[in-house]
C-alpha cells in the first residue's frame, strides 16, 4: 500500500515564498553586476549557495509512504528510507499538540514539507518526514524515533498494524 505525502497550506506558501525571495534576490543582484555596482564574483557565490540549499532541501523532502511485507519506506527523492519491522519497538499516534513547541534541530520546518531532525520535551529527538500536522505516529526504533503524517485512516491503519 503506498501513499503520496501531500503538503498543507502553510508548506505550499512558505515553499512559494522562498522561491520568490530567492529569485529576486538573484533578480537584483544580477541587474547590480551589470550596472558594475558588485563584482560579478558575489552573485555566483550567492546563487550556488541557493541552488545548493534548495537542491539539497528538495532531494531529501518525503515524496511517498509505502507500507509492505518488510516494513515501511519513506521515499524521498534520493532514494527510500526503509524500516523494518524487526527493527520497530514501538508504534503508536502522536498528537500535534505535544510537538508544537519542539526545536528544529537541522530540518525544514515548511519549505517543501517537515523533514528533519527536531526534538520536542515530549518525545524526546525525532526525525519527521511529513507534509503536515495530523494523523501523526510515531515508529520507535531501537536507536531513533520517526515521526509520520499520513492522510488518509486506512493508511493510518496499516502502519499501525506494523507494531
Amino acid at each position: 500500500m503506498k501513499e503520496n505525502v501531500t503538503l498543507d497550506t502553510l508548506s505550499k506558501v512558505m515553499t512559494t515564498l522562498v522561491f520568490a525571495i530567492l529569485i529576486s534576490i538573484a533578480y537584483y543582484m544580477i541587474r547590480d553586476v551589470g550596472n558594475n555596482e558588485i563584482p560579478v564574483i558575489a552573485p555566483v557565490v550567492v546563487i550556488g549557495f541557493f541552488i545548493l540549499t534548495l537542491g539539497t532541501s528538495w532531494a531529501f523532502h518525503p515524496t511517498s509512504y509505502e507500507v509492505n511485507d518488510n516494513g515501511l519506506l519513506i521515499h524521498r527523492p534520493v532514494g527510500a528510507l526503509t524500516i523494518t519491522k524487526d527493527q520497530i519497538v514501538n508504534i503508536e499516534p502522536v498528537d500535534a499538540a505535544k510537538l508544537r513547541f519542539g526545536l528544529r534541530l537541522f530540518a525544514s520546518g515548511g519549505f517543501f514539507g517537515y523533514f528533519g531532525l527536531y526534538s520536542s520535551n515530549s518525545i524526546g529527538r525525532y526525525i519527521r518526514y511529513t507534509g503536515h500536522s495530523k494523523n501523526l505516529i510515531m515508529i520507535e526504533t531501537e536507536k531513533r524515533r520517526y515521526v509520520i503524517g499520513p492522510d488518509t485512516e486506512t493508511f493510518a491503519k496499516a502502519v499501525l498494524a506494523l507494531g
